[in-house]
């Protein structure tokens, strides 16, 4: 199948991108590869300051294990094979930089000192990582800063592994939403014909009867059906 020479690679589907051999050579490789890769994985989050790639694994994986498991999986497939939610989360670590919400140290190419990279400098710049290598890219490939390097107190600052506590609130806040939007469509349905609550509430099982009460009021301010906000059905006009 012919490959669009127009086509950014990045955009490219990735079955478009990668040689039959050259994926089967990657995948043992991996195998091979994968507990060497691993261990210097996690030797390097022992570390003050982390690579670049493994900054963009953490983003991804957000605790020590995983990050070392996907960092190491990055570098030997040497991008080619890519892996699932990688590129999202490389770019939520770009936006993070051209933000000046944490800082990246780098060595310009020819100079030997390492040096900040400006938040400004990110918006052109491309995070690529070939191998062992850590580098940062301008639009037209050219390498702008080799072994760039962000400090691991920062990463771990910002991006917090989950525990289970973080874990119940994201999940409460979730089945939240899902009551608050189920409502608002029920209440928008029948605007003038509301239900009572007691008949309701039991269509939400996983919502407090506290948190039910907030967010019956909270939809009937957002869908503007006030006539919810009185409870009950209306009286039936009579002949």
């Amino acid at each position: 199948m012919s490959v669009d020479p127009d086509i950014d690679p990045e955009e490219r589907d990735p079955e478009d991108r990668v040689d039959p051999v050259v994926k089967g050579l990657i995948e043992r490789n991996l195998e091979e590869g994968r507990s060497v890769a691993t261990a210097h994985a996690r030797q390097q989050l022992d570390g003050p300051y982390w690579p670049i790639g493994l900054c963009v694994a953490w983003v991804l994986g957000l605790d020590p294990s995983t990050a070392a498991d996907l960092y190491a999986e990055h570098r030997l497939g040497m991008e080619l094979l890519p892996l699932d939610g990688w590129a999202e989360a490389r770019t939520t670590l770009l936006q993070a930089l051209a933000g000046g919400r944490i800082e990246a140290l780098g060595v310009r190419t020819g100079e030997s000192t390492r040096v900040s990279i400006p938040a400004q400098e990110w918006i052109d710049l491309r995070i690529v990582q070939r191998g062992p290598y850590d580098e940062v890219r301008r639009a037209d490939g050219s390498i702008a800063y080799r072994d760039v390097r962000i400090e691991a107190a920062t990463m771990r600052q910002r991006w917090r592994p989950e525990t289970q506590a973080m874990k119940t609130v994201r999940e409460r806040k979730a089945i939240d939403r899902a009551c608050l939007s189920a409502l608002i469509e029920r209440m928008r349905k029948t605007p003038n014909d509301p239900v009572p609550k007691k008949e309701l509430k039991p269509q939400f099982r996983g919502v407090s009867e506290r948190a039910f009460e907030r967010l019956y009021s909270q939809a009937v301010q957002e869908s503007g059906c006030l006539a919810w906000g009185k409870g009950g059905r209306r009286p039936s006009k009579t002949a």
